[in-house]
Order: C-alpha cells, then sequence, then structure tokens
C-alpha cells in the first residue's frame, strides 16, 4: 500500500511545536558542574541529575535529606544511562519484535527530527548562524512614532490611519524634524521623550518581530512596522558598534533566536506540504466498511488495544474490506491495522463518528508518507542513535529491563515453585517471630493508671483509649534481635512485646518518647511463632518468586553494566551544589 507523493519533499504536524519550543527553552538553563563520568557514555552535569531527582520524585522521597536523595538520584541516572547505552551498542532496535510496541513513539521521533533538519534546519545552519553573529556587534538607537489602528473605532479608522501616515511620510520628506511629528502624532507615552526608545542589542533583538526589523535597518532608515493593532514609524538614530562574547560562548543563544524566529514559518512551510502530499479528490470512501469500524469504536476499550484483536478477526474471517481506493491504490483493513500499530492514533478515542474516522485515515496516509520519506533519507538510522531523543531513550531502557530482567524470570510452575520453596524456606521464606501491639501514652503517670482502673472496670482497651492509640509492631531474627516492623524507628518496646501474651494489657510502663518521659498502657493485639512454614502455609508464593529472581537479575544487570561503563563520581560538586542552595527545597 503506497498512495503516491504529489511533492518532492513532506509537512510536519503542528504537535512538534511543543517539542521544539521546549528544546528552545532547554538552550537556556544553567550549564551545571559536572558531577559524574561514566566511560564510554560521556559527562552528567548537576544540571541533569537535578532534572532526574525532580523528574523521579527524589525531592520528595529525600525531602529532609537532599545530599542522600541525589546520591540515589545519581546512582539511578547512571544506570538509566548505561541501559541506553548498551541497547544501542547491542543494536537491540535492530529486534523488530522488542520495537513493536514502540514502533508509533520511533515513527513520531523520525518525523519531528525530519522537520527539524529538513525545514528548520534550513534557518538553523553554520551560515545562518555566523551571519546571525556577524550582526550582534551592534546597539541601535532609535525613536518610534505610533499610530493606533483603531483609534477612532469606526469602519474606515484603519483607512484613515493610513491616510495619516501617508501624510506623516510626506512631511519628513518635506525636511519636518522627526521629533516634531512625535510630539504632533503619537499615540503612545513615548512621545514624552520625543519617541526616544531603549538601544535594540543582541540581548533583546529577538524578542520579537518589531526588534528583529529593527535590527536590521541601518542609521538613517524609516520605516513603517505594523502590529495587530498598532503601526510604529521608526527612525534609525545611531548604531554602535559594541564588544560581544565569542561566537561558541553565544551559540546556544543564537540558536534559540534563529529558532523563535523561524519556528513559525517552517510550521507553515510543512503544514503546506502535508495538505498535499497526497491528492484526496479522487478517494473513494466505503460507507459500509467506514460504518463498521465506527460501530467497533463505540467500545472504549478499541482505540486503547482491542482494535487488534477486532480487525485481525474481520481478516482472518475473510472480511479485509477495502476503505479507500482510487484508480491505483487501496487502503484496506489490515492497512487501518498498519496505522493504529505504527503510525498514529485519532486524538479522539470515544464516541468518534464516521468523519472523524475519515479525518483519521488521511492524516495516517498522510503521515505516513512523510516517515517513508524521511526513512528514504536515512532519518530512522540517525533517530535510533546518536538522535534519540529522552522520551524514545526512556523507551529503549524499558525494553532493556524488559528483555534482560522481565523475559528472563523462570515460569512459577509447580516445579519450580517446589525448588524455591527447598532451597529458601530456612531464609527467605522463614517465618520470623512477629508481634504486633497497641499503645496509649501519657504525659502523667496517674493518666495511666486511670485508663487501667477503667479497662479493670469492664471497658475494653479501645474505649479507654478513647479509640487513640499507636500501633506499633516488631519483628525478631533467628539470633533474637528486635527490630520495628514497617518502620525504622528503634523498637524500644520490643523486648515486652515479645514477653506478653496474645491479648494481655499491662501498664503504667516507664517509656521515652523524643527523648521525653511517658507512662505507656500496652496491649498485645497480635503474636506469631517463629518456624519454618509448610509449602501450603505460604501466601503469594508465586508473587515472592517472582520478585526474588527480579532482585537477582536487576542486580545482575547492574553488575554487568557497571564492568562495562566504569563511572567515575564527583561528591565534592554534588554537596558544593546542595550547600550552595542549588536544588528544588520544595
Amino acid at each position: 500500500m503506497s498512495f503516491k507523493v504529489k511533492l518532492v519533499s513532506t509537512v510536519i504536524h503542528l504537535i512538534f511545536t511543543a517539542v521544539i519550543l521546549t528544546n528552545c527553552s532547554n538552550i537556556q538553563h544553567r550549564e551545571a558542574d559536572i558531577v559524574a563520568s561514566v566511560k564510554g557514555i560521556g559527562d552528567i552535569s548537576f544540571n541533569e541529575l537535578q532534572n532526574h531527582y525532580r523528574d523521579y520524585q527524589f525531592d520528595l522521597k529525600y525531602r529532609d535529606n537532599p545530599k542522600q536523595g541525589y546520591q540515589e538520584a545519581l546512582q539511578s541516572l547512571v544506570l538509566f544511562k548505561r541501559k541506553v547505552a548498551d541497547f544501542k551498542k547491542e543494536e537491540m532496535y535492530e529486534n523488530k519484535k522488542l520495537m513493536n510496541p514502540i514502533q508509533r513513539y520511533v515513527n513520531e521521533e523520525i518525523r519531528r527530527l525530519y522537520f527539524e533538519e529538513e525545514y528548520l534546519g534550513k534557518y538553523i545552519n553554520e551560515a545562518s548562524i555566523t551571519s546571525y553573529y556577524q550582526l550582534m556587534n551592534k546597539e541601535i538607537t532609535y525613536q518610534q512614532l505610533v499610530l493606533n489602528k483603531f483609534h477612532n473605532q469606526n469602519s474606515n479608522s484603519e483607512t484613515n490611519v493610513k491616510s495619516r501616515i501617508d501624510q506623516i511620510l510626506s512631511e519628513i520628506n518635506s525636511g519636518t524634524d522627526f521629533d516634531i511629528l512625535v510630539s504632533r502624532y503619537s499615540e503612545d507615552i513615548t512621545n514624552n521623550n520625543n519617541g526616544l526608545m531603549p538601544p535594540i542589542n543582541w540581548r533583546n533583538g529577538w524578542l520579537n518581530s518589531t526588534n528583529r526589523a529593527i535590527s536590521s535597518m541601518n542609521i538613517g532608515d524609516i520605516e513603517v512596522l505594523e502590529s495587530e493593532s498598532m503601526y510604529y514609524i521608526i527612525k534609525i538614530s545611531d548604531i554602535k558598534i559594541v564588544d560581544i562574547p565569542q561566537l561558541n560562548d553565544i551559540r546556544p543563544t543564537i540558536i534559540k533566536n534563529l529558532r523563535e524566529q523561524y519556528l513559525d514559518r517552517a510550521l507553515q512551510e510543512f503544514a503546506f506540504m502535508e495538505d498535499n502530499i497526497v491528492d484526496t479528490k479522487d478517494f473513494k470512501w466505503n460507507e459500509e466498511a467506514v460504518k463498521e469500524i465506527t460501530n467497533w469504536s463505540k467500545d472504549d476499550s478499541f482505540f486503547l488495544g482491542r482494535y487488534k484483536d477486532t480487525i485481525n478477526e474481520a481478516i482472518n474471517l475473510s472480511n479485509n474490506k477495502t476503505i479507500i481506493s482510487n484508480n491505483l491504490e487501496e487502503i484496506k483493513y489490515d492497512d487501518l491495522l498498519y496505522f493504529l500499530n505504527d503510525i498514529l492514533i485519532p486524538g479522539i478515542e470515544k464516541d468518534i463518528s464516521e468523519n472523524d474516522l475519515k479525518n483519521y485515515i488521511v492524516e495516517a496516509i498522510r503521515t505516513d508518507l512523510i516517515i517513508k520519506k524521511a526513512k528514504d533519507l536515512g532519518y530512522d538510522e540517525k533517530i535510533l542513535t546518536g538522535n534519540a531523543t529522552d522520551a524514545l531513550e526512556f523507551q529503549y531502557q524499558k525494553i532493556y529491563t524488559i528483555e534482560n530482567v522481565d523475559n528472563k524470570i523462570p515460569t512459577a510452575n509447580d516445579t519450580f515453585l517446589k525448588e524455591f520453596y527447598n532451597e529458601h524456606k530456612d531464609s527467605l521464606l522463614y517465618q520470623y517471630a512477629l508481634t504486633s501491639i497497641y499503645v496509649k501514652l501519657f504525659y502523667e503517670k496517674s493518666e495511666a493508671l486511670k485508663m487501667i482502673e477503667n479497662i479493670n472496670a469492664g471497658e475494653s482497651f479501645e474505649q479507654a483509649a478513647n479509640r487513640t492509640y499507636k500501633v506499633k509492631s516488631f519483628i525478631k531474627n533467628k539470633e533474637g534481635k528486635i527490630s520495628s516492623y514497617y518502620s525504622k524507628e528503634e523498637p524500644i518496646l520490643g523486648n515486652i512485646a515479645f514477653e506478653m501474651e496474645p491479648n494481655e494489657i499491662i501498664g503504667p510502663i516507664n517509656t521515652y518518647e523524643l527523648g521525653i518521659q511517658k507512662f505507656a498502657v500496652i496491649k498485645s493485639s497480635r503474636k506469631i511463632e517463629e518456624k519454618v512454614p509448610t509449602f501450603n502455609e505460604i501466601e503469594n508464593l508465586e508473587k515472592l518468586f517472582e520478585a526474588y529472581y527480579r532482585e537477582q537479575l536487576n542486580q545482575r544487570v547492574k553488575d554487568v553494566l557497571a564492568s562495562k561503563y566504569p563511572v567515575i563520581t564527583f561528591d565534592d560538586i554534588i554537596s558544593k551544589n546542595i550547600k550552595n542552595g542549588i536544588y528544588d527545597k520544595q
């Protein structure tokens, strides 16, 4: 299936605007210190680490201990990069079965890179960067005379303004001083300063289309510029040559400025190509097929994955209907399956109409042609390796983990489970002694004694405590060491808890909380003796089996990658940035 391409090039969808602008803004981020260097991968800056620290919520987990949080985040980021690097080194992207679940991501990135290099790249290249740089050493002083297009709020107001502009230009040509004309005609507060504006230089010359236009003018020039609501008559008063940084020092700024300047134009050119890449005038729609697909889509799960079974079932029943045809080509159900798997999913996933479906299919045909054009130029190879974006690399490390961990976990059949049980029944599966207690704390011993009196009078512990008390659990290992269960606090009442019988209530017990003496009334709520459980007594044995092997495989992956991609870390740089407050405290 391949519709004929009408035009030589193809176009990008406007959905890439946000991605491009995000990339632009990232150029402005502070260049940070290097916190690690990974052999075969490269350096990691504090700025990159900080983004990982926030994105993966280490800032929330380690709110009170950012130093530990950043260390954990660095280990996580290094592992992420090692997985991505090994994915590329082993050319796992060549495995179609592995890549199939993320093919839409890949194609979207191919399309984006094609736009950036073939369309936006026309305006952002070494020649344009150098040319832009050569114009940056100017500081332009100018005056402006401002006229409101709709000052009189009537249908002829803009025409009247244009007549006034002609009159002003005529007076300029007659030799009338620009200062006088500003004072006489300008409808802006700048007329109080003879229209004199702050100078334009390399720092602000790119901010808007007006500034960019002024930056290209010469001393003495007078031009009329237009915005949505205003006309500006601009006069260049003076141009000074100023010192500017070296090109390499401000290259990111230049690239960002050029993007801002040419992005809309590049998108318009790309959109024009997209609209014309295929001729839809000769499309003949099979309304029966369109109606059938629309009815399938009424199932909320259809575009969430159900479509695969539904369309394959129809094809297997020799119901591979033609959806669109023209004089040369046909689009059938199997093509629709390809579009949904590899190209794009409709933006509307519920209550899709027949017209919505037709628009989607046309968009999918266009997108497919764009991607094929990009692949012919080698952009698939570029995006899969050196030009892989953060979003795509996230998918790479995910696939890497699935292939090297998830897919290698043994099947939890009865034979493997029994082997697992016999091997670990005295260790991993051993049931340690466990006890839980209810604790009611008082500042005064008399209050604790009063609670005991109420219990002796017939009230339950819960009633006597007014339903407010703490639950503490403790576990004792084979060596008799007691530790808190479910928490990291000191097992202050652990010995007492294990000496109590189930449902026994004691008190007052002298204890401490945060260094403050208190008096406790305690009830033993649960007590489990240590033992080797039988095979049938262990709940969730399959989950324990899977968790064990997952942990083992994860550790093996970490060890192998660490040997292939050794890292040098610079803890002092992290400490310095934390000390200086360059991290997210919120």
